[in-house]
Parts: structure tokens; C-alpha cells; sequence
């Protein structure tokens, strides 16, 4: 990659830190003392980390419906100044009913940030190092898991267990850092609006529509639940200390950090159909494990649910990325998006409701499990090799046609 894709990279991998890994994935760190002191029950924390996927889908929507006019880096600037103002909410909501518009704004603005990054990162780099750059950005969601835990750590030490509140506002100043880093590293005047076609057009062109549709739909399922649980089920389920079950929580974010970069690179060798079959297969031991996991089981899979989490991501990136112009795979990215997130909505609300009535974890990683085997099946069915020479072509075609106007 050129020395001047790394700035990009770098920003946009900041961006999903704030995006993701704060607006996302805390909720679960956070989950417990919130369920303590403010939720009340499983189920309705379930409910509020829905609200965060239902904004993130509202806000995938209005983010397709305005790339065609928006440059990259005006969607991202207003992503990101969203997920701040919704994570400083959260930090002072004062009641159940005042954390939904918080969260719901947070997983909207969310939205902002991951469907821009991908046009921009995919458009800087080289079509056959798409999967390793794809994999250096999404690194950014494990460093704001590792982030957000150390912050969390730090501040139960100094303020208590139930400081749930101060870790968000931390949060918030973060961001503002970020998106003082974005401002400078990403000019708008270089920022190309996403999308050359509407992502139903884009993405009706692939011959493997179906199937990429729903390894990633599946893949949701699972993908939210495991995190959203884990810290949970590890303390109440498990009998693990506060403080284990948040280191466990670390390693998720500590291998996210190369993982996406892992996976993304044995993509480029080895093929994304493989690569995907094989993360949803070690993915189903993953959600199995813990609810019966001591605690160094459950570092084990938490520290691999991390490799196969960003993983999965950039290579479902990169198979868009091989199949369609680069200018098209945001737009249709953006559509396996909606269909990912309805399917993700469902996951806390219902992993919640079966820990109320089971009285026990077992149920909804068991379902988490299932999702996986669902988009690993779906997997085995891509193309083994998607039209991974579309850019070289175009690009041979385009030059053919540049010597012919010469001549």
C-alpha cells in the first residue's frame, strides 16, 4: 500500500474505534452495573441494546439515501459529531426512558461512520490488497473494545463498580479527539461520494447475491449476541469475578486489533469462500463454550471471537470489493447492511427474554451458535472465486481504450 492510503486508513480506523467500539460493543462491558442500577432486568437491557441496532439500521437508510449527494468525508464528519453527542447522553441520561433517544442516536450516527469508511479505505488501496487494508481499519473496533475496557477498569478502581456513567463521558472526549484527527487527515474536496449506482443495482450483479446476504445476515445474529452476553453470563453464569469477566471482554478487543488484518490477508491467498467457511465454523465452538467456560476457556474463545469478528467483516468487504467497481461497493455494502441489521435487532431482545425465563445463558448462546452454522452453510456456497480481476479488467479494458483514442 502507497504511504498516502495510510492516513485514511488510520483515520477511518479511528473513526469505527469511536463508532463500533465505543458506540457498540461498551454496552456489553457496561451491561452488568447498568442492569444494577438503572435497567432492572435482562430483558429490558436486551430491549435498550436493540434500540442501538434499530438506530444503526435508520441511520444505514438515510446514510444510502444521501451518499449519491454527500461526499465520504461529510458522512463521516456528521457520524462521528452524532456518536459523540449521543455517548455524552448516555453519560447523562438520568433514567431508563432517557437512555432509549441516546442510544437510538448513537447506533444511528454509527451508521455514518462504517458505510463512508469503506468506500473511502477500498478507493485508496490496490485491488489485491483490499483484504489486509479492509483488515488495518476494522482493527480500529478492537481498539476501542481495548480502549473502552481500560477506561472502564480505571474508573470502577478510582469510583466504584456502578461508575457506568463516567466511562460513557470519557468516551465522548475520545471522540472528540478523533474527529479532530478526521478534520485533518480526510479532506472533504478528496472524499468522492460513495456509490455510482443505488446498492440493490450494485448488488443484484453479483452472481452470489444470495448467499453473501445470508452468511451476513446469519452471521449478526451470532455476531451480536456474543458480546452483548458475554461479560454477563461469564459473572452470573459462570461464577467468574467482575474483573475476570472484563479481561475476558479485553481480549475480544486486544486480537480484534490484527484480526480483521489476520483473516483479511489469508483472504487475499488462500480465497474469501474458505476463509469465511472457516471463521463461522470456529465461530459455533466460540458461543458454545461459554456458558460451561472456566475462566481460561473463556479467554481462549473470547481472544478468538475477536480474530474471527473483524475478520469476518473485512473479507465480506473485500468479496464486494472483488465483485463490483470500488464505487460501487459502499452502496451495496450499505444494502447487506439493512438486512444484517433487522436480523441483528432481534438478537439482545430475544437473548435477553431467554435468560429471564431459563434462568441461565445457555439458551441464547446455543442460538448464537446456530446462527453461525446458518452462515457457514451460506458460505460454502459463494463462488470460490468472485470476479476478483473485475478492477484489473476495467482497468485493462479502460486503458485499451485510451491507446485506441491515441492512435
Amino acid at each position: 500500500m502507497s504511504k498516502r492510503a495510510w492516513l485514511p486508513i488510520a483515520a477511518a480506523a479511528a473513526s469505527l474505534a469511536v463508532g463500533t467500539g465505543f458506540g457498540r460493543f461498551s454496552y456489553g462491558l457496561l451491561l452488568p452495573a447498568m442492569e444494577r442500577t438503572t435497567l432492572g432486568s435482562f430483558g429490558r437491557a436486551g430491549w435498550l441494546g436493540t434500540v442501538n441496532l434499530v438506530g444503526y439500521l435508520v441511520g444505514v437508510v438515510a446514510v444510502t439515501a444521501l451518499a449519491q449527494r454527500v461526499p465520504a468525508g461529510v458522512l463521516l464528519r456528521v457520524g462521528l459529531a452524532g456518536t459523540i453527542v449521543g455517548l455524552a447522553g448516555l453519560a447523562v441520561a438520568p433514567s431508563y426512558t432517557l437512555l432509549i433517544p441516546a442510544m437510538a442516536l448513537t447506533g444511528a450516527a454509527s451508521a455514518g461512520i462504517w458505510l463512508p469508511v469503506t468506500g473511502i479505505v477500498t478507493s485508496v488501496v490496490e485491488p489485491r490488497r483490499r483484504g489486509v487494508a479492509m483488515g488495518y481499519t476494522v482493527a480500529g473496533v478492537g481498539v476501542g473494545i481495548v480502549v473502552a475496557e481500560l477506561l472502564a477498569g480505571t474508573i470502577a478502581h478510582r469510583l466504584g463498580p456502578t461508575s457506568w456513567r463516567e466511562v460513557w463521558a470519557g468516551e465522548a472526549a475520545i471522540g472528540l479527539v478523533v474527529l479532530v484527527i478526521v478534520l485533518v487527515t480526510i479532506p472533504v474536496r478528496e472524499s468522492a461520494r460513495l456509490p455510482g449506482r443505488p446498492g440493490f443495482t450494485a448488488l443484484r450483479a453479483m452472481p452470489d447475491r444470495g448467499a453473501i446476504l445470508v452468511t451476513y445476515t446469519a452471521f449478526g445474529l451470532g455476531y451480536v449476541m456474543y458480546p452483548t452476553y458475554l461479560v454477563a453470563a461469564l459473572e452470573r453464569g459462570d461464577g467468574i469475578s467482575i474483573r475476570g469477566a472484563g479481561l475476558a471482554f479485553a481480549l475480544v478487543g486486544v486480537t480484534s486489533t490484527f484480526g480483521g488484518v489476520l483473516i483479511g490477508s489469508l483472504s487475499d491467498r488462500l480465497g474469501r469462500r474458505r476463509m469465511l467457511f472457516l471463521c463461522q465454523v470456529a465461530l459455533v465452538g466460540c458461543a458454545l463454550v461459554i456458558p460451561v467456560a472456566s475462566l481460561v476457556v473463556a479467554d481462549l474463545s473470547a481472544a478468538a471471537f475477536g480474530i474471527l469478528m473483524t475478520g469476518v467483516g473485512a473479507v465480506i468487504v473485500a468479496h464486494l470489493a472483488d465483485s463490483m467497481e470500488p464505487r460501487h461497493v459502499s452502496a451495496a455494502f450499505g444494502v447487506l447492511t439493512l438486512a444484517f441489521g433487522l436480523v441483528q435487532s432481534a438478537g439482545p431482545p430475544i437473548g435477553g427474554w431467554l435468560v429471564d425465563r431459563t434462568g441461565g445463558f445457555e439458551a441464547t448462546f446455543v442460538l448464537a451458535a446456530g446462527a453461525f452454522v446458518v452462515a457457514g452453510a451460506a458460505a460454502s456456497r459463494l463462488h470460490r472465486r468472485a470476479t476478483s480481476t473485475f478492477a484489473e479488467a476495467a482497468s485493462a479494458a479502460t486503458s485499451t481504450v485510451n491507446v485506441d483514442q491515441e492512435k
